[in-house]
C-alpha cells in the first residue's frame, strides 16, 4: 500500500506540474487539494484530485514539448522523465537547478546550426536536448552529428538511441533534416513519457 501511495503521489506531482494544476489562481485550488486529503486522507485522497486534475481527458501529445524554455514545466517534465530513464550515471543530482551545466547536450551542435541560419529558440528546442554526462559531452562538441551519431552506434549500440530516444533513421542525423529530426524525436518523446505517466497511474 506504501508503494501503491508513493506511485500515485508521484503521478499527482508530475502531472499537475504538467497541466499546471497549481498556476494561476491557485490558491482555490491548493485550499481544495488540502480540504480533500483532510477528509477522504490516503490514496482515496489522492484518486479525486487526479479525478479532478484530469477532468478535461487532457492528452500528452507532440506539441505539448514545443518549447524551448528551460523554465517550462514541459522541459522539468521531460528532465525528470530522462532522469528516471537514463539514471544517475548520466545525470548529476544538481543539473535541474543548475541548467547551464554541461550535461544538457544539444544533439544538433548549436554553431552549427547557427551557420545554416537557426534562430536561437529553434536551436534551443528542448527536443534537441538529452543529458549526457560531462565526459562524454566534451568528446562531442561540435561535431556533425551525422558523423558522431554514427560514431555512437558503432560504439554503444542501437540501445543509446533507444535510452536518449533519438531517430534511428541516418537520413534525419543530416544537418540540413534538423526540423524533420526535432519533429521525429518531439513524437518519440511524446510517445514514452505518455506511458511513463499510464505506468505511474
Amino acid at each position: 500500500e506504501e508503494n501503491q501511495l508513493y506511485k500515485k503521489l508521484k503521478y499527482l506531482v508530475y502531472s499537475a506540474m504538467l497541466w499546471a494544476r497549481y498556476s494561476g489562481s491557485s490558491e482555490s485550488v491548493v485550499d481544495k487539494d488540502l480540504k480533500l486529503l483532510k477528509e477522504i486522507k490516503g490514496i482515496n485522497a489522492l484518486d479525486e484530485i487526479i479525478k479532478d486534475n484530469e477532468r478535461d481527458e487532457r492528452k500528452i501529445t507532440p506539441g505539448i514539448f514545443k518549447t524551448h524554455s528551460k523554465n517550462s514545466p514541459e522541459f522539468k517534465i521531460y528532465y525528470l522523465f530522462m532522469k528516471d530513464r537514463l539514471g544517475e550515471h548520466e545525470i548529476s543530482k544538481d543539473v535541474l537547478y543548475n541548467l547551464n551545466k554541461k550535461e544538457d547536450h544539444h544533439i544538433f551542435p548549436k554553431k552549427l546550426l547557427k551557420k545554416l541560419g537557426f534562430e536561437e529558440n529553434v536551436m534551443n528546442d528542448i527536443c534537441n536536448l538529452t543529458f549526457i554526462s560531462k565526459k562524454r559531452n566534451l568528446n562531442i562538441l561540435a561535431k556533425n552529428p551525422e558523423e558522431y551519431l554514427k560514431d555512437l552506434w558503432e560504439k554503444q549500440g542501437e540501445s543509446f538511441f533507444d535510452q536518449h530516444l533519438i531517430p534511428k533513421d541516418r537520413n534525419l542525423w543530416k544537418l540540413n533534416n534538423y526540423t524533420k529530426f526535432i519533429e521525429e524525436r518531439r513524437k518519440l518523446i511524446a510517445n514514452q513519457i505518455a506511458i511513463f505517466f499510464e505506468k505511474m497511474k
